[in-house]
């Protein structure tokens, strides 16, 4: 089964026969090509910056897009992502508008030196080492109405995470071999 196919299954399964929604949160910074596919194809989205924005910001921006299964975006976004760090998939039943203002609130962080950072948590190269290593407190608010992340390894393979009881749960990494 091609690598698309196996993310696409993993992203949809359970979905369609409950009250979850299926978003991605995807970066602008590292799919050039987004921003033009988002005023294209125009699925359902938030830019998760806030305000009007420079043109060179907006084209950098992280996005959280509700995929619709057979939207012309989902197809396009399973055809074109492969190996690409382009962002993370949520399973959650909140709408789009409460989801846009959940993750908001985790775009900045203070640093060791006190400065504010931004925190990349949609690059799945950070979200799992993120989740792995919060204390469990933090990542029950992380979570908040998600109940699933699905995302990229760096090792390759996909893997979902879910959080149960203050306890972090890991699915088991699909490989792509």
């Amino acid at each position: 089964m091609k690598q698309q196919a196996i993310m696409r299954k993993l992203v949809f399964t359970e979905s369609s026969q409950t009250t979850t929604q299926i978003y991605a949160i995807l970066d602008g910074a590292a799919c050039e090509e987004l921003l033009q596919k988002i005023d294209e194809l125009s699925p359902p989205h938030y830019c998760l910056f806030a305000g009007e924005l420079e043109p060179d910001v907006e084209e950098v921006a992280p996005y959280l897009i509700l995929l619709e299964e057979e939207h012309d975006f989902t197809r396009w976004l399973f055809e074109s992502i492969g190996k690409n760090p382009w962002g993370i998939f949520i399973k959650a039943s909140a709408t789009l508008r409460e989801m846009r203002k959940h993750f908001r609130q985790f775009l900045m962080v203070k640093g060791p030196d006190g400065k504010q950072l931004y925190m990349r948590f949609y690059d799945p190269r950070v979200l799992p080492m993120f989740l792995r290593s919060s204390p469990s407190a933090q990542v029950t608010q992380f979570f908040g109405p998600v109940t699933e992340f699905v995302c990229r390894l760096e090792a390759g393979g996909v893997s979902g995470f879910r959080h149960r009881k203050g306890e972090l749960i890991e699915g088991v990494p699909h490989s792509f071999d």
